[in-house]
């Protein structure tokens, strides 16, 4: 049966199989973007890792970098799989400019692609145009393949080039014909660039096509030597399109170890352990649920059935009939996806998707068993519309954006419904993901200012849209990052106390923490994270919420930013040498910060504030402050400065003087390790006019006295007196040039601030040091903990504050004891400890 197409002058014959393809690919390609148009939810985990090597790749392109378009290829999923589903959605992206939409168009183009290719291969296979419609209609409407059609999973594009793989070998007669070797070449190399197991899927057809070989020729040299021949060309062809990517790549031995993993495991993707038959029956019982249908399941039995007893009983007494097709390719479609589910079912990870390139083999196998089953012409045009109509309908009801109500489970059998495995209906919800990183990048520059590296961002919730792979999607496609770093926080069952010690001193690296109230993701990822939670909530470690997103679902995002800590700091060796008033001071600033000017005085309980300016906001840049009424001074006050931010670097100088001091002060202190983040010297300079009391005229310095060479500095935060008694065995600072210092202990002793305890001088190097006090000093209640640095001169770049820091953990209850981070309360315990890695505990040892 033929139709007629015409236009014009011109006279198209189209066969009606080809009609009713074109058909099929329009219904299936249109259904396809109707839902990607409708669903507006963030991309999941592994989506978002093949979409953000897309965006590397896309970027590159725009800014015409070979380099960064090498490395994103080489890199992408960090190196571990390999880029071929990257590389799609570029084309459609370059010329949209529109990564939603580039990514819509190439899973469409990719249903159409497959469908096509599955009617090739079924009519090589079994040269019935009418069943190879059939069989891409019946594999297009299981769940698994048209749910995974809809997602940007590399399984659908390895499905298509393992059919692709089929149909070119069938058509060159089992390696027969050379001039298909350099297409099963290009095929075989784009298989490995999509997925490393692309072998193991074309394993089956390959030794059916030897065996074939082996039955219609004599095993000869001559065979052997076309056959070798054959796939010289094949190999060589698919190595140089494969090795763009494994050659370079130094992990594609780990990704081949883990694709092909078959030992035990505890946890085999919820499944059970590997070779117990409770895990092979719920693995068999999902993938006909969940993969074929429960339609299709019944339907293969049936028909099944039907056909053995035809081949079995009416074949030996009637003989063959006319269009029985080919029982031969029967057998290796059943066969075929049976082996790889068998093999399957011995691997660790048992994912429905990862053996999707079996469904097309299924779905011609089902075709098969129906026109084996009508042999009439009219039977099977009867036949095969009734027995399509019933998937047609549950895929139809499982695309649309229908009520949760519209349902059915007969028996707790899944047939259709609003998720089913890979199928669900678009989720017309925003969620914030992208806002969030936007306003971490927003914030982060204001707040922490000027950083060198990038900012850390941790996820501690692990959902299917909230978790680090969908965040850090985001942050390349706007561009960030150059400046923001993402992780995830994971705990399991499996974690000591030490090793969630040694994650809570990790994440002080972040300065952001994302989380979303309710559940927090899968327990044997986040087992422990609502401890850290309510770590976060209750103070125990240096991180307030920041931000709060309500999120579709009813639970909300929360951020946490990390504090900052204020700080009140002075030099002792720099006190006021004369009384007068301070009318005027000036501050240059690298970003904006809250700030205070702040007289101190030494009296019997200590020092005391006795006059301050008015909390100022400074801009970016040198600043300049006018004090109405100003600030009375008597000879040895000292001078300090408040900082919000806790993060202070002043300048000291005399008229006609180049020597300068510039020290950058980190305020709090954290659980386990230093709470501030270890960076690079923030130019901070401070500036006081003092008037003197004999006139008005100003003149400088108020914070420093030199007489030739400049002295050695003592500084003490103000705002960080022992409220305890105990030792001090470590302490740890950030040094931005190689100075002499010690770690002392001040005590009030006779009206005079005296050291009673200081530790053995050291010389640190450029960056964070860490340093043991051997033997510990010795603390009281009311001391206070500074430290000596050996300035050296108009080149000195100057330190960090280093403040004592304690062992993890932020007691809350303990014995009575507290700790609040930036200060010593109570009794807090701990030892010392070896080094871990990139950290380093110290304790303050408390005594009572």
């Amino acid at each position: 049966m033929r139709r007629w197409i015409a236009q014009g002058d011109l006279v198209v014959r189209i066969s009606a199989p080809v009609l009713a393809l074109v058909l099929a690919i329009v219904f299936f390609v249109a259904a396809n973007l109707l839902w990607s148009t409708r669903n507006t939810v963030p991309p999941t985990q592994d989506l978002s890792n093949y979409m953000e090597t897309t965006e590397l790749l896309y970027q590159a392109v725009r800014a015409h970098d070979p380099r960064a378009f090498r490395e994103a290829y080489v890199g992408a999923v960090w190196g571990h799989k390999p880029p071929l589903i990257s590389l799609l959605p570029l084309p459609a992206y370059l010329l949209s400019g529109n990564a939603t939409v580039a990514f819509n168009v190439t899973l469409a183009a990719m249903v159409a692609l497959f469908l096509w290719a599955g009617y090739r291969m079924c009519v090589s296979l079994t040269g019935d145009r009418w069943l190879a419609v059939v069989a891409v209609v019946i594999t297009a409407t299981m769940p698994l393949v048209y749910g995974v059609s809809r997602l940007f999973y590399v399984d659908y594009g390895l499905m298509i080039l393992v059919t692709l793989w089929m149909w070119l070998q069938v058509s060159s007669k089992n390696f027969r014909t050379p001039k298909f070797n350099i297409a099963l070449g290009i095929v075989f190399g784009l298989g490995m660039l999509a997925k490393v197991s692309f072998p193991f899927f074309i394993a089956v057809p390959v030794a059916y096509g030897f065996v074939n070989r082996l039955r219609e020729e004599s095993l000869s040299v001559g065979l052997v030597r076309r056959v070798a021949q054959a796939w010289l060309v094949i190999l060589c062809v698919g190595g140089l399109l494969l090795g763009t990517w494994y050659v370079p790549n130094s992990n594609y031995k780990a990704t081949l170890g883990r694709a092909f993993a078959s030992v035990s495991a505890e946890q085999d993707n919820a499944y059970g352990a590997v070779g117990s038959l409770v895990t092979v029956l719920k693995y068999g019982r999902d993938t006909l649920i969940e993969g074929l249908s429960v339609y299709y399941a019944l339907l293969f039995v049936v028909l099944l059935a039907s056909y053995a007893c035809q081949r079995l009983w009416w074949t030996s007494r009637v003989g063959k009939r006319e269009g029985e097709g080919a029982p031969g390719a029967t057998v290796l479609l059943i066969v075929w996806p049976s082996i790889l589910f068998a093999v399957s079912c011995a691997n660790v990870v048992k994912d429905l998707r990862y053996l999707l390139p079996m469904y097309p083999a299924i779905g011609a196998g089902l075709a098969c068993l129906l026109f084996g089953t009508f042999r009439t012409t009219r039977g099977r045009a009867m036949a095969a519309p009734v027995l399509l109509l019933m998937p047609l309908t549950i895929f139809s009801l499982n695309s649309l954006p229908l009520s949760d109500r519209v349902a059915w489970s007969p028996g707790g059998w899944k047939v259709f419904g609003p998720s089913i495995a890979f199928v669900y209906r678009p989720i017309d919800q925003r969620w914030p993901d992208e806002a969030i990183v936007q306003a971490i990048a927003r914030d982060a520059q204001d707040y922490f200012g000027e950083e060198k590296g990038k900012i850390f961002v941790l996820l501690l919730a692990d959902t299917y849209f909230i978790n680090q792979h969908t965040f850090r999607y985001y942050v390349t496609h706007l561009g960030l990052s150059s400046k923001i770093d993402l992780s995830a926080i994971q705990t399991s069952k499996q974690d000591s106390e030490a090793r969630l010690r040694e994650i809570l001193e990790w994440m002080l690296q972040g300065k952001y923490i994302v989380d979303k109230t309710g559940s927090q993701g899968p327990d044997v990822v986040t087992h422990r994270n609502k401890e850290i939670r309510d770590m976060l909530d209750n103070g125990a470690m240096p991180y307030t919420r920041w931000a709060v997103f309500d999120l579709p679902d009813g639970s909300q995002a929360v951020v946490y930013r990390q504090q900052r800590g204020n700080v009140s700091v002075v030099d002792l060796s720099s006190a006021v040498q004369r009384r007068g008033v301070v009318v005027k001071w000036e501050v240059e600033l690298q970003r904006p910060d809250k700030l205070r000017l702040k007289v101190w005085r030494e009296h019997a309980s200590g020092f005391v504030v006795v006059g301050e300016s008015e909390t100022v906001s400074g801009r970016t840049g040198r600043n300049v402050f006018t004090l109405e009424p100003p600030l009375s001074v008597w000879s040895g006050d000292f001078i300090g400065l408040y900082s919000a931010s806790g993060n202070v670097l002043f300048k000291s100088t005399t008229d006609g003087n180049a020597f300068r001091r510039q020290y950058e002060f980190l305020g709090d202190v954290a659980c386990g390790t230093a709470a501030v983040p270890w960076v690079e010297t923030r130019p901070y300079r401070l500036r006081v006019y003092l008037a003197g009391a004999d006139g008005p005229r100003e003149r400088a310095p108020s914070l420093a006295h030199f007489e030739g060479k400049p002295s050695p500095l003592t500084f003490v935060d103000m705002s960080k007196r022992i409220a305890g008694t105990g030792t001090i065995v470590a302490w740890a600072v950030n040094a931005a040039a190689p100075e002499d210092m010690r770690l002392k202990i001040w005590r009030r002793i006779d009206q005079k601030w005296t050291t009673v305890a200081e530790s053995p001088v050291v010389i640190p190097v450029v960056g964070l040091n860490r340093f043991a006090v051997n033997p510990p000093l010795k603390v009281e209640e009311g001391d206070y903990v500074g430290f000596y640095a050996n300035w050296h001169g108009p080149d000195s770049k100057g330190v960090s504050v280093p403040f004592p820091i304690r062992e993890g953990g932020c007691p809350t209850e303990a014995k009575g004891s507290f700790y609040v981070p930036g200060d010593f309360r109570g009794t807090v315990t701990g030892t010392m400890t070896p080094d871990k890695g990139n950290f380093q505990i110290y304790a303050f040892q408390g005594q009572d």
